[in-house]
């Protein structure tokens, strides 16, 4: 959620300093906009970011129980995840096999001619097509 539109060190220090000021997600549920601004000040969007973070904490805490969700569909229906976020969490939390496409994936498909679409959905199914399964 940190990411978009955010260099990745920006994106790494912010997290850090997120997971070291609150204790998991029902601390992070229970922080003010403010604190959480505070916090990620360097982010792009920080204003917008903030208050979507701890709704999705949140909705993990209490609908999921304080656990993340291991399904792009239940993912994606968290405000502020959308497919890439999903993509991301699914592969690198769960070890599931998915493909995060962004205006870099997106371009290298294009110019590898693996996918000539500008839909990142449809880049992304061409992708996990040609790509082997470990």
């Amino acid at each position: 959620m940190l990411s978009h539109r955010t260099k990745d060190q920006v994106t790494d220090d912010a997290s850090r300093k997120l997971f070291e000021r609150y204790d998991g997600i029902s601390g992070l549920a229970s922080a003010s906009v403010d604190n959480v601004v505070k916090i990620i000040d360097k982010v792009g969007f920080k204003n917008m970011k903030a208050p979507r973070i701890i709704e999705a904490a949140k909705i993990i805490r209490d609908k999921y129980g304080g656990k993340v969700p291991g399904s792009l569909d239940e993912l994606t229906k968290i405000p502020g995840v959308g497919r890439k976020t999903a993509n991301v969490v699914l592969s690198d939390s769960f070890g599931i096999p998915a493909i995060a496409v962004d205006t870099h994936v997106q371009r290298i498909a294009r110019r590898m001619g693996i996918s000539l679409s500008d839909d990142p959905e449809e880049t992304e199914e061409a992708i996990m097509k040609i790509v082997p399964r470990v």
